[in-house]
C-alpha cells in the first residue's frame, strides 16, 4: 500500500483518482487547491504527489517549489494535453513524469503502478542492474554523444547509431533492453525502425525521441508499440525515469 496525494481543482478528476487508487489498495488524499495540498504535506508523508496543470496555472507554478522544500517526493503533472508552456515549467521544476488525462482507468492505473514500483518509500529512484543495455539512435551527433555519456554514467552498456538502418542492425545484433529512437533520421526514420524492431521483438522498451511536438506522430509511434514518446529538449531525470519504468514493464512481458 502506498500513500498518494492528488491535487486537482476539478472535482470529477479528484473523484476519479480517489476511487481508482482506493480500489487499488492505496491511501489517498485529495486537494482542490494548493493551500490544501501543502496542508496535507505538512501532516502526511506521501509516496507520490499528483498535481493538475490547470491548478498550477491558476495558483502559480511556485507551488512545485514549495512541495520540494517540504518533502523529497516524486511529483507527477496531470494535463489534458501538453503544451509548450506547461512543458517548460514542468522541466524547470524537475517534474518526474507527465500523465495525460483521458486515458482509460486501466491505462492510468497501470502507469501509476509503474511509477510507484520505480520509487521506494523514501522517494529515491531504485538502483538498476549495471548489465542493462541501451541503444541510442539520433542523427544529431551532439545529442548522441550527450546521451551516450549520461547513460554510461548510469552504468548502461550503450550502442550508438546515427540512422534507422544502423539502429535496426545493432538492435538485432545486441538485443538491448531499451531503445531510444529519434523520429527524424536520414534513410530509415525512427517510426520505420520501430516497425522493423516490432516485427520480431515485442518485449524491448522502445522510446521515441524527437523535437517535433506533434500528437499524430506520438499516436503513430504508440500504435506501433512504442512504450513512450519524449519531446526535445528533455529533462534527463524524466528521461531516466521513463527508461527505468519501461524496463520494469518490459521485464514483465
Amino acid at each position: 500500500m502506498n500513500k498518494i496525494v492528488v491535487a486537482d481543482s476539478d472535482k470529477a478528476s479528484r473523484d476519479f483518482c480517489y476511487e481508482l487508487f482506493i480500489h487499488d489498495g492505496h491511501q489517498v488524499w485529495t486537494a482542490a487547491d494548493g493551500e490544501k495540498l501543502l496542508e496535507i504535506l505538512e501532516k502526511e508523508n506521501p509516496d507520490l504527489v499528483m498535481v493538475d496543470a490547470c491548478l498550477l496555472e491558476k495558483e502559480g507554478w511556485d507551488i512545485l517549489e514549495k512541495i520540494r522544500l517540504k518533502q523529497k517526493v516524486p511529483v507527477v503533472l496531470l494535463v489534458a494535453s501538453l503544451n509548450a508552456e506547461q512543458q517548460k515549467h514542468a522541466l524547470a521544476a524537475g517534474i518526474h513524469e507527465i500523465l495525460i488525462k483521458g486515458q482509460s482507468p486501466i491505462q492510468f492505473r497501470d502507469r501509476v503502478r509503474e511509477l510507484l514500483l520505480h520509487f521506494p518509500k523514501n522517494g529515491d529512484v531504485k538502483n538498476k542492474s549495471s548489465q542493462e543495455q541501451t541503444l541510442i539512435a539520433d542523427d544529431d551527433e551532439a545529442i548522441l554523444r550527450l546521451l551516450t555519456f549520461l547513460f554510461e554514467k548510469k552504468s548502461y552498456r550503450v550502442y550508438a547509431a546515427t540512422n534507422g538502418n544502423e539502429a535496426v542492425r545493432l538492435f538485432f545484433e545486441h538485443k538491448p533492453d531499451v531503445v531510444l529512437l529519434d523520429v527524424t533520421m536520414p534513410g530509415m526514420d525512427g517510426i520505420a525502425a520501430l516497425k522493423k524492431i516490432r516485427e520480431k521483438d515485442t518485449r524491448a522498451c522502445v522510446i521515441m525521441v524527437t523535437g517535433l511536438q506533434e500528437e499524430s506522430i506520438a499516436q503513430e509511434a504508440m500504435a506501433h508499440g512504442a512504450y513512450a514518446y519524449v519531446v526535445k529538449p528533455f529533462d534527463f531525470k524524466r528521461l531516466e525515469l521513463t527508461v527505468s519504468t519501461g524496463l520494469i514493464v518490459a521485464s514483465s512481458r
